[in-house]
């Protein structure tokens, strides 16, 4: 657990720091009934050119009705002039996230975890809006299962990842690294990508995690996901075919995908 660096942001009172720009919050009386807390405060860093696209994706995503989407619970720009541009206050989800799950999880709750995800992607796809940012971090586990966050600023203009890691990179379909933009296909991708990084043993492209950052894009270009070893041999099925060299072979949506999770025989 991090240490807080905040000890407020806006009227929220901060406690404990759970992950980069991310803390447990106490909420203001003025949210009322239904929000005595905790909930997650987000520092979004954003600048003022970025915030009305964010905060117009955040709109979208709060008007779309789907229990697996987390529950946001409001926006706004950060009052520290020295603060990182916003803020997002989003219910707490007792059991975490994928990335920094509560406990141990078993390869058949992360399975249900990214099948619960793939239904909130599913739901955004439907209201015309492609994630684009979905990670072991955007899964969350809460008491009515696995959902998917709202997607996070990550850069300039034009980015579509940091590269900071390698596990950033092999989330990405091919395709977005060439220059094309978040969709359907390329969600379905990252879903796929979130499951294997969360239960398996390797990276998807062997050696990446050896690369530096020009090597390692280049593999992701010309290179190709193999599923490891360690994945059930149901689940890699599931795996390889969101991974397919024709975009059109996938699972043609994140709720087929999410169907196709829930009927592989994994150990429980």
């Amino acid at each position: 657990m991090e240490t807080t660096l905040r000890s407020a942001l806006a009227d929220y009172e901060l406690s404990d720091g759970i992950g980069p720009g991310c803390y447990l919050a106490r909420p203001p009386e003025r949210l009322g009934v239904g929000t005595e807390g905790p909930v997650l405060v987000w520092e979004l860093p954003v600048d003022a050119a970025g915030w009305p696209g964010l905060s117009a994706d955040l709109l979208l995503y709060a008007s779309v009705d789907s229990p697996h989407l987390l529950r946001l619970i409001e926006t706004g720009p950060d009052p520290d002039p020295a603060g990182v541009g916003a803020y997002l206050v989003t219910e707490d989800p007792p059991g975490g996230s994928l990335e920094a799950p509560q406990r141990m999880l078993r390869v058949a709750e992360m399975v249900l975890a990214v099948a619960g995800a793939a239904r909130g992607a599913h739901a955004l796809h439907e209201a015309g809006m492609a994630h684009g940012s979905i990670s072991p971090e955007s899964v969350f586990l809460t008491a009515r299962g696995g959902v998917l966050g709202p997607p996070r600023p990550v850069g300039p203009a034009g980015a579509v990842a940091r590269a900071d890691r390698w596990q950033n990179l092999e989330l990405l379909d091919p395709e977005l690294v060439r220059g094309g933009t978040p969709s359907r296909s390329s969600d379905v991708w990252a879903l796929a990508a979130t499951l294997h990084q969360a239960c398996a043993g390797a990276p998807l492209y062997r050696g990446l995690e050896r690369e530096q950052a020009v090597t390692a894009v280049q593999r992701v270009l010309f290179g190709w996901p193999v599923v490891d070893s360690t994945v059930p041999s149901d689940l890699a099925d599931v795996l390889e075919g969101c991974f397919d060299r024709d975009p059109a072979k996938r699972p043609a949506t994140a709720l087929e995908l999410a169907e196709r999770l829930e009927a592989a025989e994994v150990p429980v």
